[in-house]
């Protein structure tokens, strides 16, 4: 008698490689997944610190200059403080959906400081930008 089929323990051992593989490939993925959301969320702050100087040229915006007067741009006690609903109802940024959860949820701010320019150098600009969503919230400083 001649039986053809495949018996439990073959097709055990197949699952369990199957198994395995999808195993690595899920957590694989998800590493991938989570540096694309990390640089979707750095997009969003570029995007922010683009619209604010766009915003800024545009509607010829003067930044107070840095008080006090010596200190770095990003320790500055004055500046100019741009949200990103104003930058979305002027028509500078679109609205930020948060790529982790896909909702629109991302809210910003861009604080400026400009330091005076001194002998024949242009005046200085920090861009702070602060994001918020709901699973991601970071500083982080442009120079422009």
């Amino acid at each position: 008698m001649n039986k053809k089929g495949f018996t439990l323990v073959e097709l055990l051992a197949v699952i369990i490689i199957i198994g395995i593989i999808s195993g690595v490939a899920i957590s694989g993925t998800s590493i991938y997944m989570n540096k694309t959301r990390e640089k979707s969320y750095e997009a969003m702050e570029l995007t922010l610190f683009n619209g604010a100087q766009n915003y800024i040229i545009d509607k010829g915006v003067l930044v107070p200059e840095c008080q006090p007067a010596g200190a770095a741009l990003t320790n500055c006690t004055n500046g100019l403080i741009i949200t990103s609903d104003k930058l979305i109802q002027n028509g500078f940024v679109k609205e930020l959906e948060d790529p982790g959860t896909k909702n629109v949820q991302c809210t910003g701010q861009v604080k400026v400081t400009r330091r005076k320019a001194t002998g024949n150098k242009l005046d200085q600009y920090n861009y702070a930008v602060h994001l918020e969503c709901s699973s991601y919230a970071n500083d982080r400083n442009f120079e422009g």
